[in-house]
């Protein structure tokens, strides 16, 4: 709210919206035990945004790469035991999916028929759950 020019950020709505501001209430006995017991919010958060906020880089170079970036529309992926590959634009709109099996040959996706500008790739192997940044120019 306080973004969105709301006079009291705390307890009066917004007058406008940006499609930047989250609103999180919770109840002391449904998220967290007490006080000082923040782990069920912590992963309730972490659920439900995961896709955009977690990017687990350990040793991602060596597990998977994906080439050329930039590119102009043609990605190749290549990694062991690729489970599936989501493909989302800068607003987080879910552009295409594919679900793997085994998979030890490159991946081809085609980005040619989005426009020009950022988007994440989700990719998940049998090791990791990783968000790599692709730029389409």
């Amino acid at each position: 709210r306080l973004i969105n020019d709301s006079s009291d950020h705390c307890n009066t709505s917004a007058t406008t919206t940006s499609g930047r501001f989250i609103h999180i209430e919770q109840e002391k006995s449904k998220l967290r035990n007490d006080e000082t017991g923040w782990n069920k919010m912590s992963n309730a958060l972490a659920d439900v945004f995961s896709i955009t906020l977690s990017i687990d880089e350990s040793n991602l170079e060596d597990l998977i790469s994906i080439v050329p970036n930039p590119t102009s529309g043609k990605l190749f992926i290549n990694g062991n035991n690729i489970d599936f590959i989501e493909v989302y634009n800068v607003l987080g709109q879910k552009i295409t999916s594919q679900k793997l099996k085994n998979n030890y040959k490159p991946i081809f996706i085609d980005l040619g028929n989005n426009t020009r500008g950022i988007y994440f790739l989700k990719i998940k192997n049998d090791k990791i759950i990783t968000t790599k940044k692709v730029i389409r120019l």
